[in-house]
């Protein structure tokens, strides 16, 4: 039941926002990876 709602509350956001946490997500990780 928890994993359904915690679905459903990430599906709910714009996509637009969750696209930019990924990509920021993704450069903090390739900077990580240089070092």
């Amino acid at each position: 039941g928890i994993h359904l709602t915690v679905r459903k509350s990430l599906v709910k956001p714009v996509p637009k926002i969750h696209f930019l946490a990924r990509q920021k997500l993704l450069r903090r990780f390739c900077k990580m990876t240089r070092i």
